[in-house]
């Protein structure tokens, strides 16, 4: 069976984000079943093959030199072309012309879209299976503000496919219960999880010089107004002034996080600790993992939490905010730590504390969290909605 996955965003060997990962990592585990997958994202007559995945990159010829003023499809391309001078019904029709373009060259049996609004307008005879993987502010940060109510209103007008599309998921049951009331038409939890075979337990870090810094890490992509670096680097700054010695690394840094790069060295160096942070890109994740006592996400809202279940499977102490997805991933793990959101100091004293548990081995609780967010389980239930899918003969 043929699995045509498609991403609005690009997907290249140098960067791939949490969503691209996650199509990635499943394209993997479905091939393992027995399934053909691929993978359809925006990009410029690309064909590659990203860890054993085919992957498409197609545009539409009128958006070839928006495209290439940018350089790849980022937010900056999305409101250029589907929300500048555009309604937001116009806007998510012409998304829907963009992405049957993109997919209609290629020989599938089901279409799995990667988010509501690709969807919504989108006239596809295949059974199609939607995850939408960014929650309504990660949506009103893209489109505007407003448009995740604006969608759920035009989802109920005539003219919408949003309900009939074959199954509608996202990522946590949270968002699964709100959706399903929001839209009035099910929406299935399916939590992500992690590809176990990539990311093998670590062996505990005992850091056994206590002249040496605490190393902590922050694993998300440098987007600080939802992923809380700001706060992090309060956390930071009070923590030295405390006579606690820390270095606190920042990762997922792209090609074009230049300006935000300048901006949080700026700030640190207001806050007196530029010489406490690192930011850096890693070509393999699991080496900032191993290289951290301490995992933090301050985050301020999240769909679901790739990075958090990539560090609790690992074995390592995380502290989370204690926002609805990641109290729904983590809570009841010894390894988890919550802090009350938004607050600095409530950061500081949860490291603070967590630090003097460095000694505990996490070992079993990271094998209960591994086979319960095993990645083989997201892709088996994945694998249930194509099967008992209606495939045209």
């Amino acid at each position: 069976m043929k699995i045509c996955f498609h991403s609005f965003w690009d997907i290249t060997h140098d960067f791939i984000g949490g969503t691209e990962r996650f199509l990635i990592e499943l394209s993997k585990e479905l091939q393992v079943l027995g399934y053909s997958p691929f993978i359809v994202c925006s990009g410029g007559d690309i064909e590659t093959m990203i860890q054993g995945v085919p992957v498409y990159g197609i545009l539409p010829p009128q958006y070839l030199k928006s495209f290439a003023r940018y350089g790849e499809a980022k937010p900056k391309f999305l409101r250029e072309n589907f929300v500048k001078e555009n309604s937001y019904e116009q806007g998510l029709k012409k998304l829907a012309d963009y992405v049957q373009f993109q997919v209609s060259g290629f020989d599938f049996d089901i279409l799995h879209l990667n988010s509501f609004a690709s969807a919504i307008f989108l006239n596809e005879e295949k059974p199609t299976v939607v995850t939408n993987h960014e929650n309504e502010i990660e949506s009103n940060n893209l489109w505007g503000d407003g448009f995740f109510k604006e969608l759920a209103a035009l989802s109920k007008k005539t003219g919408s496919r949003l309900s009939d599309h074959y199954a509608l998921a996202v990522p946590s049951i949270y968002y699964a219960n709100k959706y399903t009331k929001l839209f009035g038409t099910y929406v299935h939890g399916i939590n992500l999880g992690i590809n176990l075979s990539t990311f093998p337990k670590s062996p505990p870090f005992f850091n056994v010089d206590k002249q040496e810094a605490l190393q902590l890490l922050l694993p998300s992509r440098l987007e600080p107004k939802q992923k809380g670096h700001d706060i992090a680097l309060k956390a930071c700054k009070k923590l030295i002034s405390q006579g606690i010695n820390v270095k606190m690394t920042f990762t997922g840094v792209r090609k074009d996080n230049e300006n935000i790069v300048a901006v949080m060295r700026d700030e640190a160096s207001r806050l007196g600790i530029l010489e406490h942070l690192v930011i850096k890109s890693f070509a393999e994740i699991q080496k900032a993992y191993d290289e951290a006592e301490i995992i933090i996400s301050p985050e301020r809202y999240c769909s679901y939490g790739l990075s958090i279940s990539e560090s609790l499977a690992l074995g390592k102490h995380t502290i989370l905010s204690d926002i609805p997805t990641y109290m729904e991933i983590a809570e009841g793990y010894n390894h988890a730590h919550f802090f009350e959101q938004e607050s600095s100091d409530s950061l500081a004293d949860t490291i603070k504390k967590v630090s003097k548990l460095m000694l505990n081995d996490s070992t079993l609780e990271a094998i209960k969290f591994r086979e319960k967010y095993d990645l083989r389980e997201c892709a088996k239930k994945y694998s249930n909605l194509y099967l008992n899918s209606k495939i045209p003969s």
